[in-house]
């Protein structure tokens, strides 16, 4: 029997019309495992019109076709997927890294995908449509949508030009959105959380210091001690003896917050020095990279408790309910309706 599965992609991939491409077998977790050169929805979903590669033609794709086959899957109603969620997610994003690497197309990223939609469709080993049984399905699927948006509001374009042509957004912010972003790109993610962090505590130390009128020398020596590196304060450092004295309280006396970036630091010291990314001495999923993102979001508000306003960088905490309907017929008229609750930052 085989399941055939569809992915569709956020991007385009462009495939030689008329050409034949080699479909290699693998055996995985019992499957027989084939990945197809993409295939694409319609016309009118992707543009441009047309693309030339030394001069042959090719065809806009962003459908990812992967077949499955073994003797049975499990097809009743109210079962998990056959193949698994999880092994096609490895598949999937497997090839899809490969493919990064190989094509050194930097925008082709890992699919996230309890926000990618999946469609699964059994087949006899010949391709042909299966016996209809009572109580066994001939396909299935899941529905995911990713709507990117900004919302600016009367107020919000006010917030926008309030800091406009000042030069003070806070860089951290920047890196920790640009760590959101890369998500699924793991490693990235975790190394722009460590240096938001850092950039953070050694900017609001330097700012506070000041501002306490600690005297300058000294300062100055704790942290450019001979131009040695070697013999600066630690980040560790930074966040525990150093931010008890400027800043009243330390992230070591948060157990939690302290544990998060211990963790952190671990699995950026891993990747950067042995290419090799690991939460809690487990492979890092995205689930768990996004967990720290929130801690590291938890630590930063913490360590500002102490900061004055007139020190805290700009601050914009609006919230909103956004309801977004996605049409399933409009024909008739048929939406299904998507709420979201937007909480401060």
């Amino acid at each position: 029997m085989l399941a055939k599965v569809l992915i569709p992609l956020p991007f385009n991939l462009q495939v030689l019309s008329g050409r034949d491409y080699e479909t290699p077998v693998f055996e995985i977790a019992g499957y027989e495992v084939t990945i197809h050169p993409p295939v694409r929805i319609s016309e009118q979903d992707i543009s441009p019109d047309r693309i030339y590669v030394n001069d042959e033609l090719t065809q806009n794709t962003n459908i990812l076709l992967i077949t499955f086959k073994k003797d049975e899957f499990l097809r009743s109603e109210g079962i998990d997927f056959d193949p698994p969620i999880n092994l096609i997610a490895d598949i999937c994003n497997e090839f899809l890294i490969n493919v990064r690497y190989v094509t050194n197309a930097a925008h082709i990223k890992p699919l996230e995908f309890s926000k990618t939609s999946v469609n699964i469709n059994y087949f006899n080993d010949d391709g042909s449509d299966l016996e209809i049984i009572k109580g066994k399905l001939r396909g299935k699927g899941k529905a995911a949508y990713t709507i990117p948006y900004a919302v600016l509001t009367p107020d919000t374009w006010k917030d926008v030009f309030s800091v406009f042509g000042k030069n003070n957004l806070p860089v951290w912010k920047l890196l920790l959105l640009d760590a959101e972003e890369l998500i699924t790109e793991k490693g990235a993610s975790i190394v722009l959380m460590l240096t938001a962090i850092e950039v953070f505590i050694s900017q609001t130390l330097d700012l506070m210091a000041d501002k306490n009128q600690f005297h300058p020398e000294l300062w100055k020596w704790i942290n450019i001690r001979d131009n040695n590196y070697l013999k600066t304060p630690s980040i560790a450092e930074r966040l525990d003896l150093l931010s008890k004295i400027i800043l009243g309280n330390s992230l070591k006396e948060r157990n939690e917050l302290w544990n998060i970036f211990k963790k952190l630091q671990t699995a950026r010291n891993g990747f950067a020095h042995n290419g090799i990314l690991k939460i809690d001495n487990e492979d890092a999923t995205v689930a768990k990279v996004r967990e720290l993102l929130e801690g590291v979001k938890r630590i930063i508000a913490y360590l500002s408790e102490n900061v004055p306003p007139e020190i805290q960088p700009p601050s914009f905490n609006r919230a909103y309910t956004v309801k977004i309907d996605i049409p399933l017929n409009k024909e008739l008229g048929k939406f299904f309706t998507a709420h979201e609750k937007t909480p401060p930052a």
